[in-house]
């Protein structure tokens, strides 16, 4: 059964985070709901992929926009104390 996590889940088994989806067991599955730990999690159909006519996965690209960043040194200051902060 598919559930969705609403509530964190630690143990010897890993860690279960709210909203992660699991597949688990029937029984599981069930006695998580019950508790109110999870909910049943909706099936969603896979997205088809679109290829190129070589037969190659068409790949997703985003202009960045902005300047191109850069590192610089920064300036030079009056040093703290650690642990002496204000």
């Amino acid at each position: 059964m598919r559930i969705k996590m609403v509530s964190l889940m630690a143990g010897p088994d890993g860690v279960r985070r709210p909203g992660d989806t699991l597949d688990l067991p029937a029984g599981e599955a069930a006695a998580l709901v019950r508790g109110g730990f999870a909910v049943q999690a909706r099936t969603v159909a896979k997205p088809v992929s679109t290829e190129t006519e070589a037969g190659q996965p068409e790949l997703e690209s985003a202009a960045l926009g902005g300047p191109e960043e850069t590192a610089t040194e920064p300036e030079p200051g009056r040093k703290q104390k650690k642990g002496k902060g204000k």
